[in-house]
């Protein structure tokens, strides 16, 4: 299939809020950046969304336009006029609506949300037909989108315009200065220590369905280190430092270090990823990140479906409980009783062995 685009088309991307999904789009921005500056074009790629997340990614799309989503959705308008081409990302009537108002001619996303009559080059979405997820757990009204990895998704969509993608795993790396910034953190933290290196992401808002239970952390972590030498960097999210502190401050400093004071930047997390050798966290941004630095990990899936996230797993190991009540996708579980995060009740035993497992 040809492409649909044109030289000198000026494209639009917007990118997803969630940090997960922003780096699972990667792969197609990296395509539709290689394809704007392939030398047989003069087109022009600008790429919309919060700033946070595209500083993370202006690393690997050095001649990229990057467009802060603006707070006002005229604003957003006014901004967007002017492209060809808008490649819609999220799933939203919003992102459609602003495309159309802005009067992009054409306009690529997935028909879903009553937003096809927005589009000119749409897809359906497809459905999950029958059954519950794994046949297991909690019932939604049929029929539902078919869970799927987002960065599926996206790739397909740019297929539809004739730009397939070549590598469909994302990459990122984190610029010099922040990569030297975190080294230096090492050797300052660990001199001359060669041993392997273990990123613990513990952090996550209080009540959240998708943050595991400090006392489980622990006991990993008690376990892991009576069996054998290793590191630990123990990071959270901003805002979460003092939890951390109070959790996990009574470790050997010598072994563990708690990045807490502030908690890193998204690129020094994706520096520390670089240099990690394995990664234990939950289904949330940071191990998709983990992902994108091709670090070895394990991932507790909790309250969402892992088929949402089901590629790339030569290196991941996603654990999950069969429970009643999930894959629920719900921020906060809805029990306040035993069943209270049943989902995330894992052995730490079991998890410690793993990790051993992972690490070869």
């Amino acid at each position: 299939m040809s492409s649909k685009l044109f030289p000198g088309d000026r494209i639009l991307v917007q990118i997803p809020n969630w940090l997960g999904d922003a780096v699972m789009s990667e792969p197609s921005l990296r395509r539709l950046h290689q394809w704007a500056n392939s030398g047989e074009t003069t087109s022009e790629l600008s790429i919309a969304g919060p700033r946070k997340w595209l500083d993370l990614l202006a690393h690997g799309l050095p001649q990229a336009r990057l467009m802060e989503t603006a707070p006002t959705e005229r604003e957003n308008v006014q901004a967007w006029r002017g492209h060809d081409w808008a490649l819609l990302l999220p799933n939203s009537f919003r992102s459609a609506w602003i495309a159309f108002r802005a009067g992009i001619p054409n306009r690529v996303g997935w028909i879903r949300d009553g937003r096809g009559a927005l589009l000119t080059h749409g897809a359906a979405a497809p459905l999950e037909r029958g059954g519950l997820a794994f046949g297991i757990g909690k019932s939604e009204r049929w029929p539902r989108y078919l869970p799927r990895p987002f960065g599926t998704a996206c790739g397909e969509l740019l297929a539809s315009i004739g730009l397939p993608l070549a590598e469909t795993r994302p990459r990122l790396r984190a610029s010099e200065v922040v990569r030297e910034r975190v080294q230096q953190r090492l050797e300052t933290r660990w001199p001359a220590n060669n041993s392997k290196l273990v990123v613990l992401n513990a952090g996550g808002r209080p009540g959240a369905a998708k943050r595991a239970p400090t006392a489980l952390w622990r006991s990993v972590l008690e376990a892991l280190c009576a069996k054998a030498e290793m590191r630990f960097c123990i990071v959270c999210g901003p805002g979460e430092e003092a939890g951390l502190r109070s959790a996990f401050g009574g470790f050997d400093p010598a072994r563990v270090d708690l990045w807490c004071e502030p908690a890193p930047t998204l690129e020094e997390l994706l520096a520390l990823l670089e240099r990690a050798d394995l990664f234990l966290g939950v289904d949330s941004g940071p191990r998709h990140l983990a992902q994108a630095a091709g670090t070895a990990q394990i991932c507790l899936a909790g309250p969402s479906d892992p088929r949402h996230t089901a590629d790339h797993l030569q290196r991941t190991k996603v654990m999950r409980l069969n429970v009643d009540c999930g894959p629920c996708h719900r921020e906060r579980c809805e029990f306040e009783d035993s069943r209270a995060l049943a989902c995330l009740a894992h052995d730490p035993r079991e998890l410690a062995i793993d990790a051993l497992a992972q690490l070869g």
